[in-house]
């Protein structure tokens, strides 16, 4: 377990997990919304930045829900590497069958789905302050996108086994 995980009671940590997975879908939802370019004046005009920061805020809340559910724990961890690793071996094998990796850039050897979410791994925290500027980002907002909404289904699923809530 991390060293930040702090055991809960049962239903705490549900409740959490469902507080946690309401929260992913919120920012999903808004960095949907933020992410199109228009064109305002001949320039485009675009959110990305708060896109990228909102879809790698809900991976992070939706893979800390699935945590919260399986080890009645928390974790202040904002890694989405290593959150993925923190949760069992069932659930990482579903999510990575369910998010293909990035096939854009070509890569050779191809990319495997570890070494896309290895390179999102501090996404959130990189680029919430990419303002102070003096480092070249780059995120995968599709990979990202498709990360929060398959977390999301999987974390549903491990609250609803966890919970007499959804019974």
């Amino acid at each position: 377990m991390a060293k930040e995980a702090s055991l809960l009671e049962a239903d705490a940590a549900v409740e959490m997990g469902v507080r946690f997975l309401r929260s992913s879908k919120e920012f999903l939802e808004t960095a949907t919304r933020a992410f199109p370019a228009r064109v305002d004046e001949e320039f485009f005009v675009t959110s990305a930045v708060p896109a990228v920061v909102c879809v790698a805020f809900a991976v992070e809340l939706g893979l800390k829900a699935i945590f919260v559910a399986e080890r009645k724990a928390k974790t202040n961890s904002h890694e989405l590497h290593g959150l993925f690793t923190l949760l069992s071996e069932d659930v990482q094998q579903k999510i990575k069958a369910a998010v293909p990796p990035p096939s854009y850039p070509k890569y050779d050897p191809p990319r495997t789905f570890e070494d896309a979410l290895r390179a999102e791994n501090n996404t959130f925290v990189e680029w919430r302050y990419s303002c102070e500027g003096g480092k070249d980002l780059t995120a995968d907002f599709a990979f990202l996108n498709k990360l929060a909404e398959v977390v999301q289904s999987v974390a549903v699923d491990r609250l609803a086994s966890a919970s007499k809530w959804f019974d």
